[in-house]
């Protein structure tokens, strides 16, 4: 079994990654994306 899928744009994993293009939201919770193959 791999990771879930993210269907849902609705999803929390979905939402705190949109979060995460504010700068202000990066900063405070000290987090930010990596795009591309990992």
């Amino acid at each position: 079994m791999g990771t879930p899928e993210l269907i849902s744009p609705r999803s929390p994993r979905v939402a705190a990654a949109r979060r995460l293009a504010r700068r202000n939201f990066r900063g405070k919770e000290r987090r930010f994306i990596a795009e591309g193959p990992q």
